[in-house]
């Protein structure tokens, strides 16, 4: 699965983006987000598929981040994700 997104008046408030991401292998999907504007971060997301209910998910943010107080700020992390359905 590749991607495209323009993101033009994101709902946190934040600048707008420009998303790109591709699938290189079966289990392993890439993507890197710009942001556009009086933003410049770039973040860089690997999302790895361990089984078909668990993924893991890590990403590297680069760039200025002065977000104002009471908003999410996202930053370099891991995250494990768990599907499930019922």
């Amino acid at each position: 699965m590749n991607s495209f997104e323009i993101n033009t008046a994101p709902d946190s408030g934040a600048a707008a983006s420009l998303t790109v991401g591709q699938q290189l292998s079966q289990n392993l999907y890439v993507k890197v987000e710009q942001a556009v504007g009086g933003s410049s971060q770039t973040n860089f997301i690997l999302e790895y598929e361990l089984t078909r209910w668990l993924r893991l998910r890590t990403n590297v943010l680069q760039g200025a981040n002065s977000q104002p107080l009471f908003q999410r700020v996202q930053d370099t992390g891991v995250d494990l994700l768990f599907f499930f359905s019922y």
